[in-house]
């Protein structure tokens, strides 16, 4: 038995440090990343973080090894996305590899992982640019307010006038 202060058995530091090597992607970095996240990022933020890691990290490689995943790895996922989704755009995938960068550096800083982070030497795939956005003058605005059903009006009013992107509404 451990007492406060004793140092642990060779057998017991080997054996946190298999449980540490042996933790999955999707396991263990869930917690600690989302407590990391909360204290550093806004609550939008990490709604974004999570959809991106439930909807699209997470299903491709959340059962694999920590000390399984390499650069080749990360530039698999990478492509397979980009392949998958043709009209995702190149913001998309630079979120998606900033995210799992951002997973196996606190991997990395916690000591579940060693050597240098995988994301780092991964290279983005060919995807559309941004696309232009428009906004309309105010006469288009109250045009098209004055169209639409009253239980509307509110809605578009609110997002016209406060300048709000569709993400926002």
């Amino acid at each position: 038995m451990l007492t406060v202060g004793s140092d642990p058995s060779p057998v017991c530091r080997r054996r946190r440090h298999m449980d540490h090597w042996s933790a999955r992607l999707g396991s263990r970095t869930r917690r600690s990343l989302r407590e990391l996240c909360e204290s550093r990022h806004s609550s939008s933020t990490l709604t974004a973080y999570r959809f991106y890691w439930n909807n699209i990290v997470r299903p491709r490689c959340g059962d694999k090894l920590l000390r399984d995943f390499n650069t080749p790895s990360g530039q698999a996922l990478l492509d397979e996305v980009a392949r998958q989704n043709p009209t995702m755009r190149a913001g998309t995938l630079h979120k998606l590899k900033s995210i799992l960068s951002a997973v196996f550096k606190l991997a990395i800083q916690q000591d579940y992982r060693t050597g240098p982070n995988p994301m780092r030497e991964t290279t983005l795939p060919r995807a559309p640019g941004v696309q232009e956005t428009h906004a309309y003058d105010l006469q288009a605005v109250r045009r098209i307010v004055a169209l639409v059903p009253n239980t509307c009006r509110v809605v578009i009013s609110l997002a016209a006038y406060a300048g709000l992107s569709k993400s926002e509404i």
